[in-house]
């Protein structure tokens, strides 16, 4: 069994920035588990998020992105499934022929 406080990405540690999948940034990181992370905004009434690692969609440039977004709420109350709940693997191109262009976060 891993540390609780043991990451379960090694690119992802306490202090670094947090966006969503529309570019809004979330916070920072502040804790790290096996299972996810916890991102805080603000100091005087601070927001909170705790995020599954199978949100993260990219870590680059000293910020993480996940897979989270204002409109992905209307796309779930239209019965949708979001957009940004959705990757392109990184062995595969959009748009090949033959292959799926997408395909849906695990659950």
């Amino acid at each position: 069994m891993s540390d609780p406080g043991e990451a379960a990405d090694p690119r992802v540690h306490v202090g670094m920035v947090v966006r969503d999948a529309d570019g809004r940034g979330l916070g920072k990181v502040t804790r790290c588990n096996a299972w996810g992370f916890e991102a805080v905004k603000g100091f005087w009434s601070p927001s909170e998020w705790v995020i599954r690692w199978d949100e993260v969609l990219e870590v680059a440039g000293g910020e993480v992105h996940v897979a989270r977004s204002e409109s992905a709420l209307f796309e779930l109350a239209a019965g949708k499934l979001p957009s940004t709940w959705s990757r392109v693997p990184a062995h595969e191109s959009p748009g090949s022929p033959g292959k799926r262009a997408r395909e849906p976060l695990p659950t």
